[in-house]
């Protein structure tokens, strides 16, 4: 009852990485978290007074090499005969995997719930930016036009007809660059080179915008990238690209970067490299462009990791099946 450890059997030993003499040299209180300590005192304590016959709760055990191990503990008392002081027994599973798994889900529901909120916010701000573009620009340009063409029209036969020329001049000009910025609207919202011409096209459409743009510097790899790709799976990889490249524009301070696809029997790589400021992957930032990627690659079986540090610039590699394979039923 004072939790002096009198047997032990050799799969405790085994969890715990003691010999059985060093654990009858040591008290139940050294081998528990602190904290964990703290709760089952309570529940001891009333199993000592005899409130309760056994408890059973989850804590955490020090293992020799300092590492912590959770258990699943079952206490009971055990009753001695001819008057002697009773003693405890405790039985112990190991559940640290289970706890690794529970943590792991739990922080996947915090970073799905967190993402969605993000999507959410994003999709408005997105929304709201289109309509800008349309309204404060693309509106306000075709608006002009029509009001040049009613000022001609209002004019005398005369000054009509030797304007004519020269308006029409005019709005073809405006009218071939109106439609290129739609163009490019659209582009931003879905590539039609994708949807048409496959990955490596949409990618070489995209690496040249950023260009043409931007003037970063992207030497695209391309060469192992072969045909024979879902439409899911090319979509995917398209949108981390842009993903990352947005990234690298935004937080990189770097022109140069290296997209490489490759392609095996398999799966299908993408890899983004930069040689930019990196980051600490450790510190969870505000943002959702990562979380945005995995949750896309998780979608169609697909993972992503993410190698950087300070100064040392940053790596994103998403990988996934080249093609979704459907599952075959059959009745017999």
């Amino acid at each position: 009852m004072d939790g002096g450890i009198l047997e032990v059997n050799p799969a405790f030993c085994q969890m715990t990485g003691y010999s059985r003499e060093e654990l009858l040299d040591l008290t139940c209180s050294r081998l528990t978290h602190p904290d964990d300590e703290e709760i089952e005192k309570v529940l001891f304590e009333e199993l000592s007074r005899g409130l309760r016959a056994s408890y059973t709760l989850e804590k955490r055990f020090f293992r020799k090499d300092g590492s912590q191990m959770w258990g699943q503990v079952s206490v009971s008392l055990l009753n001695t005969n001819h008057g002697s002081a009773p003693l405890v027994i405790g039985m112990v599973s190991d559940v640290t995997a289970q706890k690794i798994a529970e943590a792991n889900l739990h922080q996947r529901d915090q970073e799905l719930q967190q993402l969605a909120g993000r999507l959410i916010e994003a999709q408005e701000k997105e929304r709201a930016r289109i309509s800008r573009e349309l309204h404060d620009d693309i509106g306000q340009r075709v608006a002009m036009l029509a009001s040049e063409v009613d000022l001609v029209r209002g004019q005398s036969p005369a000054a009509r007809k030797q304007n004519t020329i020269a308006l029409l001049q005019k709005l073809h000009e405006e009218l071939d660059a109106i439609a290129t910025d739609i163009h490019e609207l659209s582009h931003d919202l879905h590539s039609a080179s994708l949807q048409c011409c496959g990955l490596k096209v949409a990618l070489k459409d995209l690496c040249w915008k950023y260009w043409n743009n931007h003037r970063l510097e992207i030497d695209l790899q391309t060469e192992k990238l072969e045909s024979r790709i879902s439409p899911e799976v090319a979509l995917c990889l398209f949108r981390v690209a842009q993903e990352a490249l947005a990234n690298v524009l935004k937080h990189g301070n770097t022109k140069k970067i290296l997209v490489k696809v490759t392609q095996d029997s398999e799966r299908v790589r993408l890899t983004v490299k930069d040689a930019g400021v990196g980051f600490d992957p450790t510190i969870r930032s505000g943002g959702i462009g990562l979380i945005n990627m995995r949750e896309r690659l998780s979608f169609c079986g697909g993972f992503l990791s993410v190698k950087s540090a300070p100064n040392q610039g940053t790596e994103i590699t998403a990988e996934v099946v080249a093609a979704r394979k459907l599952a075959a039923t059959a009745n017999s």
